[in-house]
């Protein structure tokens, strides 16, 4: 029944009813008739009570209705509350006395239990339990009280927060008070009573600004006289412990929040505990962080003192029991899968892989509950803005960097070129600033261990487990073998990558970034494609965005793959001709994604355009070589012939058949040998590249391309371009095949008449004359 239902027919009986009262003994109204045709007696007092009884039924059963009406509405209600909620964190709230113990401690909390209960005539005892912040103390003291309730000797127990009544005045009222109201509601009136009195007796010795509970008898007025009391402390101590051992009920008293105090009421605590209270058969369970208590006991001295202090107090010390792994990872993983579950979080295949793998090394870093509870908050919050952008599990690992390791993670959010191999920042920078750069990068010595050293240096104290953390993050920086095919970075939408790091650390899309939904417009609307390749070009990103927009072709629609791929590689073209940098490589990678997702008809259309294109020689030979590879013909710069071609090599996507391999082969050699004719090669993206495969593949070998560079390096326009393909970062190691020994007499000779940097110079200078003449160029 609708909501309407439920609250209009219950209000119109009511209504009725009082039609039907107010008309029963008039027959000139339509109710009032019905009664009295239906009367079974005359109408008169019988009649009235006959109706009333109908009267007083109806309005029970409207009643009963408009009370399930308002249940319904309340259940909606919470229905909606739940619904508005998805969004719900974690709270730091300790397990219920109705909550279940999911870190497995109930047999620990058991034999908690038989120790804390005193039998008759026993000492008081002083029990410590100790654990860091958030290892869970508090779950644990519930769950001891839920233990002690079903003891046979019936213990009172006694819960004391002396966080919620910080001040050493404030504690004393705080602890009689609480201490009273536990056995007042046990019936214990004349030893509450007792426990308030002996504390007033006491607060009569404290300062006189610090007396905090009512006091009204002769003391108060020898007080007004400025007489000192006399107080025998002893005799009103002795009488109250006599008064606790009548009750022949044990007590336990809980003090949980003991090390958030302030040092002076620490100190507080514990006399109390020992000097005080020290009540017979009253066990007392104090839950702290050693570390804090043993400073505050110390008395400026060192912390030693402060625990051999509090050893004298403490009969027994017992830590928290460890945890087990395998229960660290149960209380993880469902808590996650539960939020997951809550926030609507769906992810893929490869991402719940990879969270599998991330787990461990996260828990490696997690200890507490508390600290698994804020980390899955903050990724919670984090992911949110980050669906289909960045992989989840890297978002994990990073707010467990953030979490326990604040100052790499720091790091990482001031610089993020510390973790990005490709060297870019969120800057703006120019070519060369961006050539420096990576020049710089490659011309370090340092290994990935030892800059993986620099940064868990930061924790000195704990360096495997954010070791593990970045190890996982950031592969390509960190790790030593990284594996291939278990670090598909870009595909996976990996926080190694770029453009996705830069997404974790902005929150979501941002500025310059490129969306999952403009990823998709890239690949299936040429306006939009132009716009970004455009945008790009200007900040001289285009590298970093070819390498990021690879995660998003699995799932791309890709319309006329040709004219996609034309864009592509005269976008890189036209990046190497205004700024000198080179996106070959990057380019390479994305095309053959894109050439894996589209139909055979459709790749060989698009492979002719590319490798016919005079505009796209070097990301055409970054291809073919791939295919080559792929096929058997090519390995490791080294060109096997035609006749090592094999049918059906396994490769990213079905290779052509030999004959169309073949005959692409040869279309892009004629592409180079038209572009070598007109020098203009020189001016390719990776020139070098082009002229050695050309070489290579060309018959015979590096013949006619040295011819093509001789008549090149007669033209003096061309030489100081053909020298800035090798910056100190490139190596020169294979340029003899290209460069013979009459070529390079003519670069020495241009030397003073070029442009050039002279580190160029003395780099050609330096393996040149500094090698022997029979290895860089061996007799024919």
């Amino acid at each position: 029944m609708s909501v309407f239902g439920r609250v209009v027919i219950p209000a119109a009986v009511l209504a009725a009813l009082v039609t039907m009262y107010l008309g029963r003994g008039s027959s000139e109204t339509a109710l009032g008739a019905w009664f009295q045709y239906f009367s079974p007696w005359p109408y008169g007092f019988l009649d009235w009570l006959t109706n009333t009884v109908i009267l007083v039924v109806l309005a029970l059963i409207s009643v009963w209705a408009f009370q399930k009406a308002r249940s319904a509405l309340k259940t909606e209600s919470v229905d909606d509350e739940r619904v508005s909620t998805k969004y719900r964190l974690f709270d730091d709230v300790p397990v219920s006395l109705k909550g279940t113990d999911e870190l497995d401690r109930n047999a620990f909390v058991e034999t908690l239990s038989r120790t804390v209960v005193l039998p008759p005539r026993a000492n008081s005892l002083v029990l410590a339990l100790e654990a860091p912040w958030g290892a869970g103390k508090s779950s644990v003291l519930a769950l001891l009280r839920r233990e002690i309730a079903g003891h046979p000797d019936e213990p009172l127990v006694v819960n004391f927060n002396p966080w919620l009544a910080t001040g050493h005045d404030r504690i004393f009222r705080a602890f009689f008070s609480q201490f009273s109201a536990a056995l007042l509601d046990e019936g214990e009136k004349e030893l509450a009573d007792g426990l308030v009195s002996f504390g007033e007796t006491l607060e009569e010795l404290l300062p006189s600004g610090a007396r905090v509970l009512p006091r009204i008898g002769f003391n108060r007025f020898r007080r007004l006289l400025g007489r000192i009391p006399i107080v025998d402390l002893e005799g009103e101590k002795q009488s109250l412990c006599d008064a606790v051992a009548d009750t022949g009920r044990p007590l336990v008293v809980i003090i949980d929040d003991l090390d958030r105090l302030a040092p002076d009421d620490i100190k507080v605590v514990f006399q109390l505990v020992k000097a005080v209270a020290d009540f017979p058969r009253v066990a007392y369970v104090l839950a702290f962080d050693p570390e804090p208590i043993d400073r505050a006991l110390s008395f400026g001295t060192d912390d030693d003192k402060g625990r051999q202090f509090r050893d004298k107090i403490v009969q027994a010390n017992i830590s928290l029991p460890r945890i087990s792994y395998r229960t660290r990872k149960q209380f993880f993983t469902s808590k996650l899968s539960d939020r997951l579950r809550a926030w609507q979080i769906s992810l893929s295949q490869r991402e719940e892989r990879l969270l599998e793998r991330a787990v461990p090394i996260v828990l490696a870093a997690l200890r507490t509950p508390r600290d698994m509870k804020r980390v899955i908050n903050k990724t919670l919050i984090t992911s949110e803005g980050l669906r289909d952008e960045v992989n989840f599990a890297d978002i994990l690992v990073f707010e467990t960097l953030h979490a326990k390791y604040p100052k790499i993670a720091d790091l990482i959010r001031s610089n993020p070129r510390v973790v990005d191999p490709s060297g870019y920042g969120d800057e703006e920078l120019s070519g060369s600033e961006i050539s420096a750069m990576v020049r710089e990068r490659m011309d370090e010595e340092k290994g990935k261990s030892e800059k993986l050293k620099e940064f868990v240096g930061l924790y000195p104290e704990d360096q495997q487990a954010p070791s593990g953390l970045l190890q996982f993050a950031f592969p390509p920086i960190f790790e030593e073998m990284p594996d291939a095919e278990d670090h598909d970075l870009s595909g996976d939408r990996r926080i190694a990558v770029h453009q996705n790091l830069l997404k974790l650390l902005y929150l979501g899309v941002h500025g310059d970034l490129l969306s999952a939904q403009e990823a998709a417009m890239f690949f299936s609307e040429k306006e939009s494609r132009s716009a970004i390749l455009g945008d790009t070009l200007e900040a001289r990103s285009l590298p970093a965005w070819l390498a990021h927009l690879r995660q998003f072709v699995p799932s791309a629609s890709i319309s006329e793959p040709a004219n996609l791929i034309r864009d592509i590689v005269l976008a890189v073209n036209s990046l190497y001709q205004k700024a000198r940098i080179d996106a070959s490589s990057d380019a390479r990678w994305l095309l053959l994604d894109i050439l894996e997702k589209v139909s055979a008809p459709d790749r060989e259309r698009a492979l002719e355009e590319l490798l016919g294109n005079r505009d796209t020689a070097s990301v055409g030979e970054e291809v073919l070589t791939s295919l080559l590879r792929d096929a058997g013909l090519w390995d490791n710069g080294e060109y096997f012939g035609i006749e090592a071609l094999r049918p059906n090599a396994p490769g990213k996507f079905e290779s052509p058949t030999p004959e169309i391999l073949v005959e692409l082969m040869e279309l892009w050699l004629s592409t180079v040998r038209g572009l070598g004719i007109r020098h203009v090669i020189l001016f390719e993206p990776n020139a070098v590249g082009v002229l050695f495969r050309w070489g290579q593949l060309s018959e015979p070998a590096f013949a006619e391309v040295k011819s093509e560079l001789d008549n090149a390096l007669d033209d003096s326009m061309l030489i100081g371009p053909f020298l800035e393909l090798f910056p100190p970062g490139i190596s020169l190691d294979g340029t003899e095949k290209l460069i013979h020994e009459t070529a390079w007499r003519k670069l020495r000779e241009a030397f003073d008449s070029v442009d050039v940097s002279d580190a160029i110079k003395n780099k050609f200078i330096e393996y040149y004359d500094g090698n022997e003449p029979t290895r860089l160029w061996p007799p024919e």
